[in-house]
């Protein structure tokens, strides 16, 4: 999808330039970073990880910084959330803007200038009623292995959903998160829940 993958880019770059300006102007020279996915197994591992790539961050930030992780019970681990304050760097910018990592194709990093977004100007999908909402899980899943087969990254399919989004609502997004009331979650297993109160949602944030 070589035309979505430029056209996100563009966006992601104008974005970089919005943030790092209104930063300069406010004397504030630093970002809110969010890293999903990242295979670590703790916060020091995270960090190194972070570190060893070019991400830069003072020690107070590395040590103020929020990790949590999920594991399968055969203890590998399923998805990784890390929130940091780090300082705009051009290794930080690619990797905002590229969007697909050398980290993994699992990895997503979102950039803001507020830790989080403001609900108001957010769009919620979430599955049906717990107790109607098998089959659309199960459609869920299939096409989750579609992606799979396809050798899709996260990235791919977060970037279709919101292009999707886009065309029903003629309106440019801003960003997808995918919100958990517990565990991080990736869109494999945003769904996956026992009860409505257990499972995850899709949100999309406008401007």
């Amino acid at each position: 999808m070589p035309w979505t993958e430029a056209s996100f880019r563009l966006r992601r770059q104008k974005r970089w330039h919005q943030m790092t300006a209104t930063r300069a102007n406010t004397h504030c020279m630093w970002v809110w970073v969010t890293i999903n996915g990242l295979i670590a197994k703790t916060k020091q591992a995270a960090i190194a990880a972070l570190m060893s790539s070019g991400i830069q961050a003072e020690v107070r930030w590395w040590n103020e910084a929020e990790f949590s992780i999920h594991k399968r019970q055969s203890v590998k681990i399923k998805q990784t959330k890390f929130i940091v304050r780090a300082i705009p760097n051009a290794t930080l910018k690619e990797l905002f803007v590229q969007m697909d990592s050398d980290m993994g194709c699992k990895v997503t990093c979102d950039v803001r200038t507020i830790k989080n977004y403001q609900f108001e100007n957010c769009c919620i999908f979430e599955p049906p009623p717990f107790h109607l909402s098998k089959i659309m899980r199960d459609e869920w899943t299939a096409w989750h292995k579609l992606w799979r087969n396809l050798r899709a990254t996260e990235n791919q399919i977060q970037r279709l959903i919101l292009l999707d989004v886009e065309a029903r609502i003629h309106e440019e997004a801003e960003e997808i998160e995918v919100w958990s009331p517990s565990y991080p979650r990736s869109l494999q297993t945003v769904w996956i829940g026992k009860s409505e109160q257990s499972v995850g949602q899709i949100w999309i944030h406008f401007f």
